[in-house]
């Protein structure tokens, strides 16, 4: 019987702990867009959690959200959900940009990529510091994405970094320097996937 097979659902545990991380995530990206004051023709936003193959979406969730198991059997069920994910208008633009890419779509990626390295995922590493990202993209980074990403790491380092640590809760959460109109999107998004998600047995 092929893996495909299997109906594989994450526990209520590990969505919430998704759920929480992309939160984090979101509110890390769009708070130095904010304080950037970038310009970004991405349709999809807030980041993330909009527009087809967004992070909230079920088919990429029950995937993704799986990663804490550490689980190798699942890598076909996580690598199905990024796939998805990686439709989104960042993702094309930023891995592989072309002549309708612009400047601003470049500085993105870049933000967006910073702020993951920045992050303490567990499963992919743990956090790591501005020196340590200057010395990971000597040698871990695309040639096309290390330009945009030494030329944003100085102009997000000398910003007041976010307090991410005060986001504990999907249900309630302080606006860490994020546009209030950006603030209550991601504030409805949540309240929608809660909902969801209490549609397919989860009470959150």
């Amino acid at each position: 019987m092929s893996n495909e097979n299997f109906d594989i659902k994450p526990t209520k545990k590990e969505l919430n702990i998704w759920l929480l991380s992309t939160l984090k995530h979101v509110c890390h990206i769009e708070y130095f867009v904010n304080k950037l004051d970038l310009n970004s023709n991405d349709p999809e936003r807030p980041h993330d959690i909009t527009g087809k193959g967004n992070k909230f979406s079920w088919d990429v969730m029950k995937g993704l959200s799986l990663v804490y198991r550490k689980d190798k059997k699942l890598k076909y069920l996580i690598d199905k959900s990024i796939k998805l994910h990686r439709q989104q208008y960042h993702h094309k633009k930023w891995n592989k940009p072309n002549n309708t890419s612009t400047r601003e779509d470049m500085e993105f990626g870049a933000v967006d990529s910073i702020c993951c390295l920045l992050e303490g995922r567990e499963y992919q590493g743990g956090p790591n510091t501005y020196e340590e990202i200057k010395k990971l993209i000597q040698n871990k980074c695309e040639i096309h994405k290390k330009p945009w990403i030494k030329e944003m790491i100085p102009k997000m380092e000398n910003i007041k970094q976010p307090d991410l640590e005060s986001i504990v809760s999907i249900k309630r959460f302080p606006n860490i320097g994020i546009k209030n109109k950006t603030y209550f999107k991601i504030k409805n998004r949540l309240y929608e996937t809660i909902n969801m998600l209490k549609e397919k047995g989860y009470n959150l």
